[in-house]
This record gives C-alpha cells, structure tokens and sequence, in this order.
C-alpha cells in the first residue's frame, strides 16, 4: 500500500487505541468541513457539500427525493479499506464533514447519513 495509506492506518489505531470514539471522530470531521466551505465558491450549501465530497474522491451522485429533500450516493469511498477496519472513527470522521459543510454553507440540514454499516450504506440525505 502507498505510504499516505499505511499512515492513515496507524492514525485510525492511535486514536482507537487513545480511547477515541464515534463523537471525536465526528468533531474533528465538522471542523475539516466548515474550512473546507473557505475553500469552496459554490453558490449553494447542497453545492458545497457536493464540491468536497468529489475533492476527497466520494463520486457523490445526487438526486431529489420525495418531499423536497436530496439524497447524495457516494459511488467510490476512498477510505473504504480503514472503514472497513475502524467503522466507527472513518465514517464518523466522514459524517461530521457532511455536517460541517452543511452547517457553515447554510441553508439546508442533513436528515439521515448511511454509513458502511447501516442497512442503507453510504449516502446523505439533506433537507434543503
């Protein structure tokens, strides 16, 4: 595996080995993502979150649903392989990015997040 991967590895055992969990994982996701809105010109809050799902690699693809809301697939997840190892920290990790986006952009709240262990995986659904 590449060195970035390797790393990233022994970063996810050194924070489950230090005691840290879903809530901190999702925390420092929410910071990652209200910076990553600094970063971003789009125009709209669903915009924003689609521009750094696709920056990470997610492949978000989105569509409306029933009642006005949105729900963003996210075809590839680049972190798959440490999801897969530590669940609870990566996809945490990756909710409180979606959480964070959509709190600094504005304008829209997110109603569900399926992670790779739900029974509906890897999606957000936001209420625009």
């Amino acid at each position: 595996p590449p060195a970035h991967a390797l790393l990233a590895g022994l970063l996810a055992a050194l924070a489950e080995q230090a005691g840290a969990g879903g809530g901190e994982a999702a925390a420092v996701g929410a910071a990652w993502g209200r910076r990553a809105v600094r970063r971003t010109r789009a125009g709209s809050c669903l915009a924003a979150l689609g521009a750094e799902l696709e920056r990470l690699g997610f492949e978000p693809a989105a569509e409306a649903t029933a009642g006005g809301a949105a729900r963003i697939d996210f075809l590839h997840c680049p972190f798959r392989e440490l999801a897969e190892a530590y669940p609870e920290l990566v996809c945490n990790l990756h909710r409180g990015i979606c959480a964070g986006v959509l709190e600094r952009a504005g304008g829209a709240t997110m109603e569900e997040f399926g992670a790779l262990y739900d029974p509906d995986p890897c999606h957000v659904t936001v209420r625009v």
